[in-house]
């Protein structure tokens, strides 16, 4: 079932745009709509420094496959919200909203991808190992070599994602229940105007009043459309947020967090990094 999106419910910056929806918006088979949860009394004020703990990069991905509570295919978006508010949602399940103006996507072959990279990453491993016990090499020259060996590795990681087609990713933001639903309702707003990424989920209440926002976008290649989704946030927030996080999928997969084997970052780039990167027109 096809729909158009009502007006009323476009953001004052939306753009002109001629499209035919195609229903693609529901996520779930579930035939209860309902929103899970009870409200929970225990948020605490959240702080931007919890942001970049190793604790909050672990939820991002801990909350992914769990439950997924759906935005309804044809649902107003303001009934959509007003039936789930992420506040009001607790444990590890979440709620997705799909852009119902994107295609259906493939998100490639994962099976390959990581069976591809299985020994080269035992290796890195092993090479990482070989750096730090090598006696012969000053600090200067270590650290030297430590950098090289985590920029080759992230090469190849990327390389093989995008030679399968694994190439989704998504920037990731954190929000205390006090101002989650806010932040929500203009991006889930924005994901159904058509003017952010594919997707956002947001996550429920953990326990420390803290909940994780993913704007998906299709290519981590496409550094321009990244930089397009990013600008959308800002405008929807209407303030400029501190540095956050863009992840491919493949990290998700390989469960590349602050604290990998691998020793590489858990983001490809930060919001900061993005805007001063010259993009080719």
């Amino acid at each position: 079932m096809s729909f158009i999106a009502p007006l009323k419910n476009v953001f004052r910056y939306t753009v002109p745009r001629i499209a035919v929806s195609r229903g693609v918006g529901k996520l779930s088979t579930s035939e209860n709509p309902g929103c899970a949860g009870s409200f929970s009394t225990s948020s605490r004020g959240w702080s931007e420094k919890v942001a970049i703990e190793g604790e909050t990069e672990r939820l991002a991905d801990e909350v992914e496959g769990e439950s997924v509570i759906c935005w309804q295919d044809g649902e107003d978006v303001e009934d959509f919200l007003t039936r789930c508010a992420p506040s009001k949602l607790n444990g590890r399940s979440r709620i997705a909203i799909k852009n119902p103006w994107d295609i259906e996507r493939s998100e490639g072959d994962i099976d390959t991808t990581l069976a591809t990279l299985q020994t080269p990453l035992q290796e890195a491993i092993t090479d990482w190992n070989s750096i730090v016990v090598d006696e012969t090499l000053n600090k200067m020259a270590k650290s030297l070599r430590k950098t090289e060996h985590k920029e080759k590795l992230k090469d190849l990681i990327l390389t093989t994602a995008a030679q399968n087609g694994v190439t989704g990713g998504k920037w990731i933001i954190y929000a205390g229940s006090n101002t989650v639903d806010f932040q929500w309702s203009r991006i889930a707003t924005g994901t159904y105007d058509g003017l952010l990424g594919t997707r956002a989920e947001v996550s429920g209440n953990n326990g420390m009043g803290i909940h994780v926002i993913f704007v998906y976008t299709p290519d981590f290649r496409d550094l321009k459309d990244t930089k397009r989704v990013l600008d959308g946030l800002q405008k929807a927030f209407q303030w400029k947020p501190r540095s956050i996080a863009y992840k491919p999928f493949i990290y998700s997969l390989l469960k590349i967090t602050v604290e990998n084997p691998y020793h590489l970052r858990p983001a490809m780039i930060t919001s900061r990094e993005l805007e001063e990167t010259e993009l080719e027109e």
